[in-house]
């Protein structure tokens, strides 16, 4: 899967989620952001609602993450949050 992306999740306690994807939806304090491999590096607030993390496969699992930040370097997706669970 060499056009997949890496969707890394730390919280203060742990590295929660490391998963590999095809695409990700994180929400911003301000709307929402989806992202595909290949995208221009970015940093951006987090806000509160739900992350998407679409797998090669079209499974999609959903998270819960209120507030932090994102960054998105090459093909890696970092989430920095206070607080992650599984919808």
């Amino acid at each position: 899967m060499a056009d997949s992306l890496t969707c890394i999740v730390v919280t203060p306690e742990q590295t929660a989620l490391e998963q590999k994807a095809e695409f990700v939806s994180v929400p911003l304090y301000d709307g929402e952001l989806g992202i595909l491999n290949g995208r221009a590096p970015l940093i951006g607030r987090l806000g509160k609602g739900t992350l998407r993390v679409r797998q090669s496969n079209g499974t999609t699992n959903r998270y819960q993450v209120d507030g932090g930040f994102v960054q998105v370097q090459g093909n890696v997706v970092s989430l920095i949050t206070e607080s992650f669970s599984a919808s």
